[in-house]
């Protein structure tokens, strides 16, 4: 078993749940930072899978108490393994090389469109990058729930309103 540093990772819960349950049977320990406007069940659920939970302030990006910025900065700090799912290329890429054929495949070659909601951004981005290559007039349609900054981003070039929002992991903040 690893017993050296733990791995730091920032999540809105989801991966940061996959994470557990693979440090939990590898015997890695594991410390996932956390929005304080993530559920207490997320954090439940990772603290009973054996995570060490951090809860950082809402903050936007730029801000030092991002929950991106202090899981890097413990990271560095600490001398853990950051995995960085935000910004980690193979998060695109194994979505490029295992889910956009699958989708593909199971719709018998041919695709309109291509509808997803975004996390960490690599699933549509490589599923979309696919897909393109394969149905150049496919559409990619991000699905984003109220409150996410990412629709003003789109629509108007800029963030908006950050306001809570009821679909955890999907969506961003400023």
């Amino acid at each position: 078993l690893w017993h050296g540093a733990p791995i730091s990772e920032a999540t809105a819960g989801n991966t940061g749940i996959g994470l557990a349950l693979t440090a939990s049977a590898r015997g890695y320990r594991l410390a996932c930072v956390l929005p304080e406007k993530m559920s207490e069940d997320k954090r439940k659920s990772l603290r009973m899978l054996g995570a060490e939970v951090i809860v950082t302030a809402n903050a936007p990006p730029s801000h030092a108490d991002n929950f991106q910025n202090v899981a890097r900065r413990l990271a560095q700090e600490r001398g853990w393994f950051y995995a960085d799912q935000f910004g980690a290329e193979a998060n695109v890429r194994v979505h490029y090389e295992t889910t956009g054929p699958e989708i593909l495949a199971q719709a018998g070659g041919r695709v309109g469109a291509f509808v997803a909601g975004v996390g960490t951004g690599g699933t549509i981005t490589g599923v979309g990058r696919f897909l393109k290559e394969r149905c150049p007039t496919e559409r990619i349609v991000l699905a984003d729930p109220l409150g996410s900054v990412l629709a003003g981003w789109v629509n108007e070039g800029r963030a908006g309103p950050d306001t809570a929002y009821a679909v955890e992991g999907i969506g961003s903040s400023v």
